[in-house]
C-alpha cells in the first residue's frame, strides 16, 4: 500500500514537473514574468511552489489556505446535520430565528459556539458537565432573544425552539424532505 502511495505521488510530481516545464517554454508567459519587476517575479515564483508543495504534501490542515484540490473532490459520508432556530411570538405568530439577521456584529461568534454547545449537549454523558453545558446555552438563547426583543418591542419572543435537522442525501427531495426533530425548547424570560 505504501509502494502505491510512493508511486502515485512520484507521477504526480512528474505530472506537475512536465506542467511547469509546459508553461516555462511558453514566450508569452516569460515575457510577462519579465516584464514584472522582481519584487512581483519572486512572489509568484514563491506561490507557485508553495502551492504545488501544498499539492505534493496533501495535508490541508497543515498547510491550510494551500491545500490539496483533492480536498475539494472527496465524497461526503453521511447525512449533513445542522441546527435551525424558530421563535413563537407574542402575537403566536412563529418565525425562523436567523441569528446572522439579530445581531450582524456577533452572528458568526454566536452561530458555532451555538451549534459546538448543542452538539456537546446531545453526546453529553456527565450529569455536572451535562447541567454547565445547559446553563450556558440556554443563556445564549436568551440572549439572542433580548437582542430580538429590543428591536421588536411590539412583538417580542416568548419561545424559542431549536431544531435538529437532517439532510437525507441519498434520497433528498428538496426542503420538504429535510428531517426536523425539536432538539429544544426554551421559553424567553
Amino acid at each position: 500500500m505504501q509502494a502505491r502511495a510512493a508511486l502515485t505521488a512520484i507521477l504526480e510530481a512528474s505530472i506537475y514537473l512536465g506542467l511547469l516545464l509546459f508553461l516555462v517554454q511558453q514566450k508569452s508567459l516569460i515575457l510577462t514574468l519579465k516584464a514584472l519587476r522582481p519584487p512581483y517575479t519572486v512572489f509568484l515564483a514563491v506561490l507557485v511552489i508553495v502551492m504545488l508543495g501544498a499539492q505534493l504534501l496533501d495535508r490541508g490542515r497543515d498547510t491550510f489556505p494551500f491545500v490539496g484540490w483533492a480536498m475539494y473532490v472527496r465524497p461526503t459520508y453521511g447525512d449533513p446535520q445542522y441546527y435551525d432556530y424558530s421563535a413563537v411570538l407574542q402575537s403566536g405568530r412563529e418565525i425562523r430565528l436567523d441569528v446572522f439577521r439579530v445581531s450582524r456584529s456577533l452572528s458568526y461568534r454566536l452561530m458555532w459556539p451555538l451549534k459546538s454547545m448543542a452538539r456537546r449537549i446531545e453526546q453529553a454523558t456527565d450529569d455536572w458537565q451535562y447541567q454547565a453545558m445547559i446553563d450556558d446555552y440556554q443563556m445564549a438563547l436568551q440572549s439572542i432573544a433580548r437582542m430580538y426583543n429590543r428591536r421588536h418591542l411590539d412583538d417580542p419572543i416568548r419561545t424559542i425552539h431549536v431544531w435538529h435537522c437532517t439532510i437525507p442525501l441519498h434520497v433528498y427531495r428538496g426542503p420538504s424532505s429535510i428531517q426536523r426533530r425539536l432538539f429544544w425548547y426554551l421559553p424567553v424570560q
